[in-house]
């Protein structure tokens, strides 16, 4: 018995990572995405919705938020970290039962830009703004949560692009693969409530800050260099 429920446990593990995102960073894909892995079992078994998963990703991030709020960074880390794998689960969940739809789509972006700018807001309203750093900072947060949007709608001018960066061999993209992954809303909202635990969080929102204006030219270069034909990048 033991040993059938290891196999049936592995076969839907299998079945699972067929509905990961190929394009996926390399943390959301082979560290949050597999944590997600009992909640893609949970759903199937007792038949939760994509959307109900999508809904309580949101719960949990805003439960987050009132840690953080209290300057609770690592109650706040916690629930964000839960509310992040819930949201990496609903994708798989919603295509291994064929329960896809533009409204769970938009849902899902609309849940996830919302805990952006919540991010924004709780940020702004912990500093005391009482040095250059503090005002600095808010701008950090401000280009990452700016950067998170130009993420979402690139693809819907620039389809070529999706999974570009797994893809290309280009020096710049390759320098870019490791701090890119702490630019991932999921990883940059653990990441701040631990900044703010130890006392970095001006260096890290500084660069966030950096980095994002880097992002943003290095993005405009290569829609750039599309649009006049220097680069051909087949759809993927």
């Amino acid at each position: 018995m033991g040993l059938s429920m290891f196999n049936n446990i592995r076969s839907q593990f299998i079945d699972y990572i067929s509905y990961k995102s190929k394009v996926s960073l390399w943390t959301v894909r082979h560290i949050h995405q597999n944590l997600a892995f009992p909640i893609f079992l949970l759903s199937k078994r007792f038949g939760l919705s994509p959307n109900l998963i999508t809904f309580t990703s949101l719960v949990l991030f805003v439960i987050g938020a009132l840690f953080f709020g209290y300057e609770n960074y690592i109650g706040s880390c916690i629930f964000w970290l839960v509310s992040y794998i819930f949201d990496c689960a609903d994708g798989a969940i919603a295509r291994s039962t064929n329960n896809t739809s533009r409204f769970g789509a938009f849902f899902d972006l609309a849940v996830d830009r919302l805990c952006s700018l919540i991010m924004l807001l709780l940020v702004f309203n912990v500093l005391s703004f009482q040095s250059i750093w503090d005002y600095v900072a808010v701008v950090g947060v401000l280009l990452l949560v700016y950067n998170s949007f130009i993420s979402v709608l690139r693809p819907l001018y620039f389809p070529e692009l999706k999974g570009y960066g797994n893809q290309s061999s280009n020096i710049l993209v390759t320098i870019f693969k490791i701090p890119y992954e702490l630019m991932d809303s999921g990883n940059a909202m653990i990441l701040i409530s631990l900044s703010f635990f130890f006392g970095y969080y001006h260096e890290l929102l500084v660069f966030y800050a950096i980095f994002s204006l880097i992002l943003l030219a290095f993005n405009f270069r290569i829609i750039y260099r599309i649009e006049k034909n220097e680069v051909k990048i087949e759809s993927r």
